[in-house]
């Protein structure tokens, strides 16, 4: 989000500071953008899996190696997200799907509108969904209940409930009889399984059970009989009507019952159908009755209704045996019942070494209707529309996929096995120049083209061009006159290369050549040019592999080659075209000493050679200054593990060393300003993740100023604005710390939102006070010289605070004046979060004792655990940590935090803060001047502003409320409150909830508020969309410091304990009326 800032500081070249501060004054002031890349294309993608909801279908598509989730309705397409390639589908209730993930072992929830709810780990073998969006999910060790919102609300073991073990084998071939065995009643969410009563191979008797969804057991039903040979192979519910299917010892009779709602028989059946036979699917009618669909003898099959007291209303046989080779995670898909009555039945006729298949209809009364043979050899998955329409996904002899349309006559209406899928770019690199602009080069996987778009200071897009070609990897540096791009492509495992220079001003090729063919180098793995940047006068300098070090001219001539035997050339050219080059012995290994140091002038004289191995230098990166003194950075020898800087003058002399801080296994990357030597190391991500270490030293005697390590990805040094910049990335955002050059003080942090599956950077870059950072389909800016904070002892900063990047927690902040005291608890999750309950988390951070006019406030933080909801349980009071609290204006501030080392796994790091509510009182800025609050009304209907601020009731302290009132306008809190007693399902009993409201809707103070649920977050690190309305409220105001709120939860399986809950707070408002 557009987040202006005011940079107070310098601009790249000779002009002086003063008017350096104006210009960026205006260029990052217009800096902050986020942009979502376009799709470069289409391509062709298989369909692998459908599933059918209410007015749309989703499909499952594979491309490649990417898995892509498509929502199709009304002839409109959306992409929803990527995912395994394991992954099948599961229709649920509100038009979403599950995506259940094989090799992930992981359920991925998706609204109907394509947007991510929640995901778990689970290796689902099977998904019941029911009416209410829960599910029931076997797996491997248990049955899972999950409620809507991916919370874990029952688990169900075998060892205690041993009907719950699959008990028949898929036998005959390719009959599923483990998914007929278990059954979800839609409405209730009740779970029925058919079993043993032990679990013990040949032991117990046949069972049945049903439970509710909390998992308790409601009845069971034992078979009596003499014999323990009864087998359970396929069960259905619906209401309080249970039923099952069984084969009798011997295996030539079938047993057909029905239980209600207590688990007493309402009827039984038996039927004669000789040996190897059973009953492999039921369903049951909306009118009660009863579909059996039966294998006789292995080979033959028939389709069997009985009415609901279990009199025979027909029987049909079938053309052949039943085909149900359905491996989706939910029910089979042999047998489908229509709400009129009418059946269909996949059955499967040998055909040599395949089969084939049909689809035989039947009307309710047992009239046949169609009888199609299917243009599919398997199916995979079978699923009904609500037009009637089936759709199945099949597979042709040859292996590939198809989606079969059929109407309810048994017509085929379309037969596809491919779609045509967006392609999803990906940021490759990104530049920037003096002006603001920015540039970004992006490319999805395969494409046979790719894209380069200028980005304007204040966001809007200049130019997007399509550019030919494919690559593996691209560099990018940029002028205010052009930008140029480097793509590298390994083909055959020999790399080609090539340079590509846009004119900024419209994006046209200015000039674009392959580079020479490197030496005999076999590589699949594509690497960067070790040098690749534009000089003050448009010459490029680059440096490919095997390519030595060259210098092209504005028109893309070459004007300087200067070829090496190194793998990987070091070498670079100056503003007067003078060169610094390693040249090392083609016939040494690479790890050898020996090489020679050279400087050439413009003219590519020889101006001196110097022996590495006599020098004791062995450098790994160098630069060259217009004075012609050779910045370097390496090692004495290269068996050596101590990095050191050097500068070697253009008379060959070496006028300082400095060794830098002994780190092992990072590589070095070198920056140059006016005064300084800037030496970025990057670790091995083996080394424990992303890591950066930072050293500066001053040009003038190498004495270092100061040096700090980061876990961070990369750095860039922003020479105008006289900053190091250090980019990170983490889940869900990318993270911006800017420090001063000079001394390493950190000035800001910002985050900012990538909102991507994969927040990996494609290219980040400092600029004239401009942060650039791109990576999968996002692209963003931010200003980042701003360190100008305002007061934080004022009103002014009251209201509710958060993170875009960390959407679902936040702080919600008062400023009491009397007690010159920041209160500000801090609504949040665990460290690893996830979609239960027992997850939520939430602290007391406050400043006590503030300075008058202080710029930031030193923040306690404490944990507050051991209550109970609405009740006078003593609690327990622990400091956890410190923080510090700063604001740049009065909609953007930061939050400094660190637990200490036994609380919160000892998280520290950078929350940066936007307004969630509307500002409800002036705020003092930093020049003096007051900025009148946004949303700011006059009181109306018993609601005032002044009634914002922390509310709490007396008899049950410990607990409480933070209100941001806005008269005739939004009313929100965020309600701190413990587990239920007796259910508290974390240590510190803690839980929170938010109150959501529209005061326009006020009368004499009363107002009707939602009492909101917010799960699926982790502590400062990921996004969640899962909330849901917990239960209503009503809020009565008194004045402006009492108050009575009257809560009911909603009777909701996700409530847990606090479902059915009822009750009302008499609070009162800290620090009385006064603001």
């Amino acid at each position: 989000m557009h987040r202006p800032q005011r940079p107070t500081t310098g601009r790249h070249g000779r002009i002086s500071t003063l008017l350096s501060c104006c210009v960026l004054a205006s260029t990052a002031a217009a800096s902050n953008w986020d942009q979502t890349l376009p799709s470069p294309g289409t391509a062709a993608a298989q369909i692998v899996d459908v599933a059918a909801v209410p007015g749309a279908r989703w499909l499952l598509l594979q491309r490649g190696d990417a898995t892509v989730l498509q929502r199709e309705a009304g002839g409109q397409l959306t992409v929803a997200t990527t995912t395994a390639a394991s992954s099948r589908l599961v229709a649920m209730p509100d038009g979403g799907v599950l995506l259940a993930e094989a090799d992930a072992a992981r359920l991925r929830r998706i609204d109907s509108q394509g947007l991510p709810v929640w995901q778990r780990d689970a290796a689902a073998l099977l998904v019941l969904p029911d009416a209410t969006g829960g599910s029931w999910v076997e797996t491997l060790d248990d049955f899972q209940r999950l409620a809507a919102d991916g919370s874990l609300r029952v688990r169900l073991s075998r060892n205690a409930f041993p009907v719950l073990a699959r008990t028949v084998a898929d036998e005959p071939a390719p009959l599923r009889y483990q998914r007929p065995q278990r059954a979800v009643d839609v409405a209730s969410g009740d779970l029925f399984v058919a079993g043993r009563s032990s679990t013990t191979a040949g032991q117990g008797r046949a069972q049945l059970a049903r439970f509710d969804r909390q998992g308790r057991q409601r009845w069971t039903w034992t078979d009596a009989g003499t014999q323990s040979g009864l087998e359970f192979s396929a069960v259905a519910v619906a209401g309080d009507r249970s039923c099952a299917a069984a084969r009798e010892p011997g295996g030539s009779s079938v047993v057909r019952f029905c239980l209600d709602g207590n688990g007493q028989q309402r009827w039984s059946a038996t039927q004669q159908l000789g040996p190897n036979s059973a009953t492999a699917v039921i369903a049951l009618g909306a009118d009660g009755s009863l579909y059996a669909l039966d294998t006789v003898n292995r080979s033959n099959a028939q389709l069997v209704r009985l009415g609901n007291d279990g009199r025979e209303l027909w029987t049909q046989p079938l053309p052949a045996g039943i085909g149900d080779a359905c491996d989706a995670p939910g029910t089979g898909c042999s047998l489908q019942v229509a709400v009129n009555g009418d059946a269909t039945v996949l059955t499967s006729v040998p055909s040599g070494a395949a089969q084939r298949l049909r689809l035989v209809g039947f009307s309710a009364n047992g009239s046949p209707r169609y009888d199609r043979e299917l243009p599919v050899s398997a199916v995979s998955s079978l699923v009904r529309e609500s037009n009637g329409h089936l759709l199945l996904v099949g597979t042709r002899q040859a292996g590939a996929r198809r989606l079969v349309e059929i109407d309810a006559q048994g017509n085929i209406l379309a037969e596809d096995g491919e779609r045509q899928t967006p392609l999803q770019p990906r940021a490759r690199a990104v530049a920037g120049n003096a002006q603001g602009d920015s540039f970004v080069i992006s490319a999805a996987d395969n494409a046979a083209s790719y894209r380069a778009r200028r980005v304007a200071a204040d966001g809007s897009v200049a130019w997007d061009v399509e550019i030919p070609g494919t690559f593996d990897l691209a560099q990018a540096t940029a002028s205010n006159d052009r930008v140029c791009i480097s793509e590298v492509q390994a083909v055959q495992g020999e790399p080609n290369n090539r340079v590509r220079c846009l004119a900024a001003a419209d994006g046209s090729t200015l000039w674009a050549r392959p580079i020479e063919e490197p030496l005999n180098f076999r590589s699949r793995t594509p690497l960067p040019a070790s040098a690749f940047r534009l000089r003050e006068d448009n010459a490029l300098v680059l440096s490919y592999l095997y390519h030595g070090v060259q210098l092209y001219g504005a028109t893309g001539t070459s004007q300087r080659y200067y070829p090496t035997t190194e793998r990987t050339p070091l070498g670079d050219f100056n503003n007067r075209g003078d060169a610094i080059v390693v040249e090392r012995p083609a016939s040494e290994p690479s790890s050898s000493d020996q090489g020679q140091l050279i400087l050439r002038s413009n003219t590519s004289r020889v101006v001196y050679t110097l022996d590495l191995t006599t020098l004791g230098i062995q450098p790994q990166q160098l630069r060259l200054d217009d004075a012609d003194n050779a910045i370097i950075v390496g090692k004495t020898t290269q068996s050596s593990s101590t990095m050191y800087v050097w500068i070697v003058d253009r008379d060959g002399n070496v006028r300082w060393r400095r060794q830098l801080e002994d780190i092992t296994g990072t590589t070095p990357f070198l920056y140059l300003t006016a005064d300084s030597v800037v030496v970025e190391r990057r670790y091995s991500r083996s080394q424990g993740g992303a890591r950066v270490a930072v050293e500066v030293l001053r040009r003038e005697g190498g004495n270092r100023r100061w040096r700090k390590t980061f876990a961070a990805d990369q750095i860039d040094v922003d020479e105008a604005g006289q900053r190091v910049v250090v980019f990170g990335a983490g889940e869900g955002r990318w993270t911006v710390r800017s420090l001063t050059l000079d001394n390493g003080d950190e000035v800001a942090t910002i985050g900012v939102a990538c909102a991507a599956d994969d927040c990996s950077l494609g290219g980040a870059v400092a600029r004239e006070g401009i942060a650039r950072l791109a990576g999968a389909d996002r692209a963003a800016a931010r200003g980042y010289l701003d360190d100008t904070a305002i007061r934080v002892d004022q009103i002014g900063i009251a209201g509710a605070w958060g993170s875009h990047y960390g959407e679902g927690e936040g702080l919600v902040m008062d400023w009491l004046p009397q007690a010159r005291l920041i209160f500000m608890p801090w609504f949040t999750y665990s460290r690893d979060g996830g979609n239960d309950t027992s997850q939520l988390r939430w602290y007391m951070a406050q400043a006590a004792n503030v300075p008058s006019g202080a710029r930031s406030a030193e923040i306690d933080i404490y944990s507050v655990t051991n209550g109970a909801f609405d009740s006078a349980e003593p609690r327990i009071t622990t400091r956890v940590g410190r923080g510090t609290l700063r604001f740049s204006d009065c909609a953007n501030g930061s939050f400094d935090y660190a637990f200490d080392p036994i609380y919160n796994s000892g998280a520290a790091g950078t929350i940066t803060l936007s307004r969630l509510s509307p500002a409800t009182q002036p705020c003092q800025l930093a020049d003096g001047s007051v900025q009148p609050a946004a949303g700011a009304h006059a009181p109306s209907k018993g609601f005032d502003a002044r009634q914002s601020g922390s509310w709490y009731e007396p008899a049950t302290g410990g607990q409480g409320m933070q209100l941001t009132v806005q008269p005739d306008g939004v009313f929100f809190a965020a309600w701190f409150a413990y587990d239920v007693a007796g259910a508290a399902n974390d240590g510190g009993k803690q839980h929170w909830f938010t109150l959501q409201g529209n005061l326009a809707q006020a009368v004499n103070g009363k107002a009707d508020l939602v009492i909101v649920q917010t799960l699926g977050g982790a502590f400062d690190s990921r996004a969640t969309r899962n909330r849901y309305v917990a239960g209503q409220a009503t809020l009565q105001m008194h004045g402006c410091d009492r108050a009575t709120l009257t809560y009911a939860f909603a009777d909701d399986e996700r409530v847990g304990a606090f479902a059915g809950r009822r009750g009302e707070l008499e609070m009162i408002k800290e620090g009385g009326c006064s603001p």
